[in-house]
């Protein structure tokens, strides 16, 4: 009698970490970048979800703010637009300060939100904090086409075809605030999947940077001596920038520029740098 045994074979799949360095970083972002459109279409679904007006508040709440603005601290309060009409100057802050705290809230609690997909299957962690980021750009986007449309209907000094350089320029800027709020989310990122109290700290934090930024305030009211300082905001320069470029107002110098360019990108490899660390534990902690 012959006895047969069957024999059964044992898989092992180890998975090693690849070569690390910013250029392999981007490489495999761009073998994932369909996940990326992916978790934008997510993103911008459920932001509105199970909503009576649904997307429509993407216009309702800006507008909203910028009226509450322009009468606490336009009419009563009486604080300078520096000419520029006041419902223009609180929207288009309300939506610039909207969109950079809305990136760096969502890419804080990003990793706890989505701890089940990030357990299940692997992908470059970095996708997360990046669909954060574009799909509030196109909210923003949204709520920036009703600016341009209010700003040739409502402001009749704008200068015509002589401003368009400046005002594509200021567009560039767009992306040094994409990079601002993805650094700073994903610095934060790092340490609140194992610390949650922090998200408390973050909304604070947020609410004390919109006070030294100006959203509802020109930075035209910060004394000579202490404008050199509170230049040295990022946000800030990028909201004067802005209001300049499409106002023909606001103070902005070249230093001032180059300044929040090496701020930018300093935040911007900081937080890589320490996300890249931390991310192994990720899983783990979650």
């Amino acid at each position: 009698m012959i006895s047969e045994k069957n024999n059964e074979q044992e898989w092992d799949l180890i998975l090693y970490p690849g070569k690390s360095g910013l250029i392999s970083e981007i490489k495999e972002l761009w073998q994932y970048r369909e996940l990326i459109l992916l978790l934008v279409k997510k993103e911008f679904k459920i932001m509105y979800a199970q909503t009576i007006l649904g997307p429509v508040w993407l216009l309702l709440t800006p507008l909203m703010s910028s009226a509450v603005l322009s009468l606490v601290f336009g009419m009563a309060a009486g604080i300078s637009t520096d000419g520029i009409p006041q419902f223009l100057f609180y929207y288009l802050g309300s939506i610039l300060w909207q969109d950079f705290s809305g990136c760096v809230t969502g890419i804080s609690r990003v990793f706890i939100s989505n701890a089940g997909l990030a357990e299940k299957v692997y992908f470059p962690r970095l996708c997360m904090p990046i669909s954060i980021v574009l799909s509030r750009q196109v909210r923003f986007g949204i709520q920036f086409i009703l600016f341009i449309i209010l700003y040739f209907s409502g402001f009749q000094d704008h200068g015509g075809v002589q401003r368009i350089p400046f005002i594509l320029l200021t567009l560039c800027l767009l992306l040094e605030m994409m990079a601002l709020s993805l650094g700073t989310g994903i610095f934060f990122a790092a340490f609140t999947v194992k610390y949650r109290d922090i998200m408390v700290l973050i909304n604070f934090a947020m609410q004390m940077w919109m006070y030294i930024t100006p959203v509802i305030y020109p930075a035209s009211v910060i004394p000579d001596f202490w404008r050199q300082f509170y230049m040295l905001n990022p946000m800030a320069v990028i909201l004067e920038a802005f209001r300049s470029g499409w106002f023909g107002t606001g103070i902005i110098q070249v230093q001032y520029f180059a300044v929040s360019m090496v701020l930018t990108i300093a935040i911007l490899c900081i937080g890589i740098l320490i996300f890249q660390k931390r991310q192994r534990r990720f899983t783990d902690t979650v």
